[in-house]
């Protein structure tokens, strides 16, 4: 009987998900659909013209895009779709991201990350409206999260808890247990979803972005206010050879791609506690 409740509260969770996915989506029409009506509908210049253009859709839609000061040290200047991207727990960082792919339309779910200040994404010019939010997915996270990849554009997912527990010896890990990551890479691999994985280290992570906070901007003694930070660190991944970043996010002069201004800074404009854990590494 506990079985047969338990999962039946999966199913409720699922089902609301997937109601949840259906109401973003029917704001607008889907980034991919937008991309191939544009190709379509261009008059075609021969076939060796054709193909490149059909190359260049493929890879424009298999990649999530990302803010312009991390785009240029990431294959294809985004996320790869239907892969893991391993991505330091900087709140500054993943509020600037999920910033800039809201604000481009990306349907974006966070899982497993309730002290992210999503108040802070929507600051940073993010459009909330196109988050979905699962604050705690126990005890049917490898569910939530395979049913998410099958829908989103991107996912989020804080890693933590007993996911790293190997054995019986109770020793928890710093990598989430291969057990538990492989049904959901096995669907993600079918999915046009990029996974955004924070925490825990998940193993078949393709790339890695590794940034912290090391300086702010606008503080002057006895006054002012966070304007800006800092970040350093460096992008690596299986194919790539690690590339150093250093980049300034939420200073107003940061201009984003397509010379809109960048979707970032949010200092100033949350709460108190919200700021001290929003610009620390």
């Amino acid at each position: 009987m506990a079985q047969s409740a338990g999962e039946s509260a999966a199913q409720a969770t699922i089902a609301s998900l997937r109601r949840k996915m259906q109401q973003i989506e029917s704001g607008g029409a889907p980034m991919a659909s937008a991309s191939s009506a544009a190709v379509l509908g261009s008059a075609p210049v021969g076939k060796g013209a054709s193909q490149r253009k059909e190359s260049q859709r493929r890879d424009s839609v298999r990649v999530a895009p990302v803010p312009a000061w991390l785009a240029e040290h990431l294959p294809g200047g985004g996320v790869a779709r239907g892969q893991a991207t391993q991505i330091s727990d900087c709140p500054a960082v993943l509020v600037d991201v999920l910033a800039h792919l809201t604000a481009q339309g990306m349907c974006v779910a966070v899982v497993d990350y309730p002290r992210l200040a999503i108040a802070a994404v929507a600051a940073a010019g993010g459009d909330v409206e196109r988050l979905v939010l699962v604050p705690d997915s126990t005890p049917h996270t490898a569910a939530v999260l395979g049913t998410l990849v099958e829908g989103m554009d991107v996912v989020l997912f804080a890693a933590g808890g007993q996911l790293g527990k190997q054995g019986g010896g109770g020793a928890v890990s710093s990598t989430v247990a291969p057990t538990f990551a492989r049904p959901v890479e096995a669907r993600l691999r079918k999915s046009e979803c990029a996974l955004l994985v924070c925490g825990k280290a998940w193993s078949q992570a393709r790339m890695h972005v590794e940034l912290q906070v090391c300086g702010v901007l606008g503080l002057r003694r006895g006054s002012g206010r966070i304007r800006a930070v800092e970040v350093a660190g460096r992008v690596w991944g299986k194919a790539q050879p690690p590339s150093a970043v250093r980049a300034t996010i939420g200073a107003e002069d940061v201009i984003g791609a397509e010379g809109i201004e960048s979707t970032v800074g949010t200092a100033g404009t949350v709460g108190t506690e919200d700021t001290a854990h929003a610009y620390s590494g």
